[in-house]
């Protein structure tokens, strides 16, 4: 059983703290541009209310990621909370073939009901998938290796931040563009 796995009955009405560390693999984020370099830190505490599962917590990886000006792989601490709502995946309206979702259906999640070993039905909350959106939610949308990337050369490929290139910068201008660059050149 996994470390993000509890059992819902296990779960006194105080609440359940819980403090644990998952290894990268079981999160299944391994692209080339976005990928968990270490090891995924996750503390929190599961409350019960009626038949709900509430977690609020923090999580603390690393992903390597790609710079979006020079391409180059650079490592992303990432820090953030975490929350979400487990509910009983079992429960339907009676008679209903569809059902009107609330606001706060919208972040709700499902725990299992699995068979245990002595035929009894237990209740199960994997944290894992709330985890994996968490982590994928929280990733920036532009990340840079440096606020001062120079990025790639837009006529030879050549990475900026290593050394200048030795392309001519004003060769192959776009037919539509030559107008803009006479007017550059009468501003000068």
């Amino acid at each position: 059983m996994s470390g993000l796995v509890f059992e819902i009955d296990d779960i006194p009405l105080e609440g359940l703290e819980f403090s644990t560390v998952q290894q990268r693999s079981h999160f299944d984020l391994n692209q080339p541009d976005c990928a968990l370099c270490d090891d995924v830190h996750v503390e929190g505490t599961l409350k019960k209310v009626q038949k709900d599962v509430y977690l609020s917590g923090r999580i603390v990886c690393a992903l390597n990621l790609n710079c979006v000006r020079c391409l180059e792989s650079t490592r992303f601490p990432l820090q953030c909370k975490v929350s979400a709502r487990f509910t009983s995946g079992t429960e339907s309206p009676k008679g209903k073939m569809e059902v009107e979702l609330q606001a706060s259906d919208i972040d709700a999640e499902s725990y299992s009901e699995n068979s245990g070993t002595s035929g009894k039905s237990k209740h199960q909350v994997d944290l894992t998938q709330a985890i994996h959106d968490h982590i994928v939610l929280n990733l920036p949308t532009v990340c840079l290796c440096d606020d001062n990337c120079r990025g790639l050369c837009q006529h030879c490929g050549a990475n900026l931040n290593l050394g200048s290139c030795d392309c001519d910068k004003n060769q192959a201008v776009d037919p539509r563009l030559e107008v803009l660059m006479k007017l550059k050149d009468k501003l000068k």
